[in-house]
């Protein structure tokens, strides 16, 4: 004999509103451990808790303002509150990454992209921003592997003798030739900055990259193989956006500073770039020549 089923009575649809994947800049892959990950309306609220997926996203429900969205009811779509946004912090436990501020629109189908977040031109230059997942920046604490490059620095406001919080610094490879590559990283609170990245290939195909570079080509050693860099640092305070009680300024408002000057050294005028040059296996530290706490100094343009 065969026991009938249950009888279903009611059914109800749960929409959540609201997921993002965070990927490591480096690597280009999901990370999925160590991050605390929440979510409060823009301009104060209740703080809600991301829950993990199985594939490592992270998903939010029980968000204010969402019910609606969230418990639409049996076979109904969802109605779309309009002009909801939520400041998304992203803090790493382990100290890989440096905090993250995101201002996201709810409700969304599917994971938040660059798209989404209003980040064009920002991070990539010919990949379609709904195509980019959100990175995380790697912090100075962070240990990397031996075979990528590192760029350093301590930055510090020529005019305060503060930190530079928040400004992004801008590693461009071969500036001016076809291996023309840029990588950013943002400085934390104190104005520690780090950008990472892999070492151009040795070969004859400009520009590409390569996770371990080959020996050395072109009767040049390995050790001995270098390549120009251009340091261009964007540093603008007046227009940061830094929600009280939050860890970081907001991403967008940290990409939409303009160039800052830069001095290499504390005798003389500053400029908008520093030239200098990549050398494989040696991190670059950047400093201002003649300052005695060895920091990069900075100032953000006149308007």
């Amino acid at each position: 004999m065969t026991t009938p089923g249950p009888d279903i009575v009611e059914s109800i649809r749960v929409f959540t509103p609201l997921g993002l994947a965070l990927h490591d800049l480096v690597s280009d892959t999901r990370v999925v451990d160590g991050l605390r990950v929440d979510a409060r309306p823009v301009g104060g609220g209740r703080m809600s808790h991301a829950f993990q997926t199985r594939s490592g996203a992270y998903a939010f429900r029980g968000l204010e303002g969402m019910r609606s969205v969230e418990m639409a009811g049996t076979g109904e779509r969802p109605s779309i509150p309009v002009g909801h946004e939520f400041d998304v912090s992203v803090v790493d436990l382990k100290a890989r990454f440096v905090p993250l501020v995101l201002r996201v629109p709810a409700p969304t189908v599917g994971l938040i992209s660059q798209a989404e977040l209003d980040l064009a031109g920002a991070l990539a230059e010919s990949v379609p921003l709904e195509e980019l997942p959100v990175y995380l920046f790697s912090s100075a604490t962070r240990i990397l592997p031996a075979h990528i490059a590192a760029v350093r620095a301590q930055l510090a406001d020529a005019s305060s003798g503060e930190p530079a919080a928040f400004a992004r610094l801008e590693a461009v490879v071969d500036p001016d030739g076809p291996g023309r590559r840029s990588y950013s990283g943002l400085s934390d609170e104190s104005g520690t900055v780090v950008v990472p990245f892999a070492y151009p290939r040795f070969g004859a195909v400009p520009g590409a990259i390569a996770s371990v570079p080959a020996a050395g080509t072109r009767g040049e050693p390995t050790l001995e193989r270098h390549w120009p860099l251009r340091i261009l640092v964007h540093y603008e305070p007046a227009v940061l956006d830094r929600p009280p009680g939050l860890p970081a300024a907001t991403l967008g408002s940290i990409l939409t500073q303009r160039r800052a000057q830069v001095w290499t050294a504390t005798v003389g005028l500053p400029g908008e770039a520093f030239d200098t040059t990549l050398r494989y296996g040696t991190e670059l530290v950047l400093r201002t020549a003649g300052d005695m706490q060895s920091r990069l100094l900075i100032r953000a343009s006149a308007p």
